[in-house]
């Protein structure tokens, strides 16, 4: 099982989701744990993908949130069931993750196009070495912040560079970390993971 601290123990910033999920695999890897674990960056090119049991979202459409993107952490041992852990979901932390497809990410069916999600899956070993964010995504044009950033300095790599938005981006040729998947491919994935 994998050893990670309580959520309220975790650390946590409201719309930093990129960077809690970080602290989570810098936090795992003191264990050693890391080799089993994906991040999954959510978007499109649109940036707007539908994200539902958000704990931002309206409660009048199933917890519904329209985000430009979204960041959690997949654990995948070969023995049992993918687990999602979510900052900002109203499931479990963590939860099945057959539970987060049909409850927070449900189907692509009645999705308009604008709104079909793709999905960044890198590994966890690669994300903590090579995730790098200046937060200037979170600031206005005046510099004033949209969102208070954490406490602790930013995240960023040897030379200083910030490729949040090449993340984000589900362009291979603008961004050869990890893999992207649409919506089916994603699931079969990690479903096929599993060994039954």
């Amino acid at each position: 099982m994998l050893a990670v601290p309580e959520l309220s123990e975790c650390v946590y910033t409201p719309c930093f989701c990129e960077e809690n999920v970080w602290k989570l695999c810098e936090s795992i890897s003191k264990r050693h744990q890391l080799k089993q674990c994906h991040v999954v960056f959510v978007s499109n090119d649109n940036e707007s993908i539908p994200i539902f049991k958000s704990k931002s979202g309206d409660q009048m459409l199933d917890h519904l949130t329209v985000w430009d993107y979204h960041v959690f952490l997949i654990y995948s041992p070969t023995e049992s069931e993918p687990l999602v852990y979510d900052f900002d979901t109203l499931l479990a932390f963590p939860c099945k993750l057959v539970d987060y497809i049909k409850l927070s990410l449900q189907t692509e069916r009645y999705l308009q196009p604008k709104h079909r999600r793709m999905f960044r899956v890198i590994k966890a070993e690669d994300y903590l070495k090579k995730f790098s964010s200046d937060r200037s995504r979170m600031r206005r044009e005046d510099g004033t912040w949209i969102k208070q950033p954490p406490s602790y300095p930013c995240i960023l790599a040897e030379d200083g560079k910030s490729n949040l938005n090449d993340l984000i981006s589900m362009s291979m040729e603008r961004c050869d970390i990890g893999m992207v998947f649409d919506f089916t491919t994603f699931q079969s994935f990690f479903m096929n993971r599993v060994i039954c």
